[in-house]
């Protein structure tokens, strides 16, 4: 691992936890660097992170950055891998290796990640980023705490 790349591994549990935790989550949409630095998360001075919110309407898909021990290590694990996520591990894999596969992942990416098998719903509108060594995008999804009144009227 070099250390311009970020072990997004740390990533998944934090993001879980913020789906818990209102407070977190209202940190990590406000300084999202710095709270994955105050939780252990190495991230780089030189790294902007950028946290996008998916909800019912809009989902990403993010490129992680990719050693070319990590695309081997992928493929190794495509056998042992749920089948739900073989898909996104394929276009991944795809993705690293063909150029052309990859802009046009960016240019349309419903039809490329249908093409490989994953289910997206209609209404949904997908938008794909790619993690470089200088820019890390982490994807949360939106919350709707029950508790929580997003929605009351204002008066």
């Amino acid at each position: 691992m070099t250390a311009s790349a970020v072990s997004t591994a740390h990533i998944g549990p934090i993001v879980a936890k913020a789906l818990r935790d209102p407070d977190l989550h209202a940190k990590l949409l406000a300084n999202p660097a710095q709270t994955l630095r105050d939780m252990q998360v190495e991230i780089p001075s030189n790294q902007s992170v950028t946290v996008l919110e998916s909800d019912e309407h809009h989902s990403f898909f993010v490129l992680p950055v990719m050693t070319d021990a990590d695309l081997q290590q992928l493929k190794d694990s495509l056998d042992s891998i749920h089948p739900n996520r073989l898909p996104r591990s394929r276009v991944l894999i795809q993705a690293a290796e063909d150029p052309n596969y990859r802009t046009q992942l960016f240019e349309d990416p419903r039809s490329v990640l249908q093409a490989a098998g994953m289910k997206l719903p209609a209404a949904v509108t997908i938008t794909v980023f790619a993690n470089s060594a200088d820019h890390l995008y982490i994807v949360i999804p939106v919350v709707h705490h029950a508790h929580s009144h997003a929605h009351h009227a204002h008066h």
